[in-house]
Parts: C-alpha cells; sequence; structure tokens
C-alpha cells in the first residue's frame, strides 16, 4: 500500500490502523474507497495509470468498448489478433 499511497500524496493513509493490515483494509474497504476516489478524482484514467506505473503498482484505465476503439494509445497499437467477417 506504500508505493500507490506515496505516488498519489496520501503517505499519511499508511499510518492509520484501520488501513494497517491487508485484513483491516478489507474491512473498512468502503472507507478506502472512499478516500481512494476523493483524491484520484483529479487525475484522468491515463494520468493516474502512468503515476501509479511509474512506481511499480499495476494499473491500467478501464474503458468501455467505444472508449477502448476510440484511445488513441489503444488504436496506436498493433492488434494482438486479426478478425475477418464472413
Amino acid at each position: 500500500m506504500g508505493n500507490f499511497c506515496e505516488a498519489i500524496g496520501a503517505k499519511d493513509w499508511t499510518r492509520q490502523e484501520k488501513f494497517a493490515t491487508k485484513a483491516l483494509r478489507l474491512r473498512n474497504q468502503q472507507d478506502l474507497d472512499e478516500l481512494i476516489t476523493r483524491k484520484t478524482i483529479q487525475w484522468t484514467p491515463h494520468e493516474i495509470t502512468e503515476i501509479l506505473q511509474r512506481v511499480k503498482v499495476a494499473a491500467t484505465p478501464v474503458m468501455n468498448i467505444e472508449e477502448q476503439y476510440t484511445d488513441p494509445i489503444f488504436v496506436s497499437e498493433k492488434p494482438m489478433w486479426k478478425f475477418s467477417i464472413l
């Protein structure tokens, strides 16, 4: 949790007793989700992905199908599969 918290400027969360262990974070998941939402709303999905990946936190934007087809990063990548319509 340390790298994540430091990356988003919330290092003080690591010192809160209710988030001290994985079990406590799960027990207090709603509180943690609300804090994360309030803190990360300031960035776009791509910005927060980049911020987190810089500190080795696995992250990727969550997108619907339309967003995937119009996203410049996804559009520029070579497709993994090629489909043809019969």
